[in-house]
């Protein structure tokens, strides 16, 4: 954990992030982003990653629709 970073443990994170099937954590040593993660990382393993996911799970990616995995039984 960074030296001198406040984390807040007391505040629920439900309702914080946009409502998407699907939540990826990448820790990285980054203290600061863009508005885009696809955009960080540049000649770093991770950032390479992170395209890649995006391309594959991203709108319009072979696996975008998640709905297509879960199938439910009535």
């Amino acid at each position: 954990m960074p030296e001198g970073l406040a984390i807040d443990y007391e505040q629920p994170l439900n309702g914080t992030m946009a409502a998407y099937a699907q939540q990826l954590v990448v820790c990285t040593d980054q203290t600061d982003w863009t508005s885009r993660i696809e955009n960080d990382g540049e000649q770093k393993g991770w950032g390479e990653m992170v395209r890649g996911l995006k391309q594959l799970l991203g709108r319009g990616g072979q696996y975008a629709d998640v709905r297509s995995f879960y199938r439910l039984n009535r």
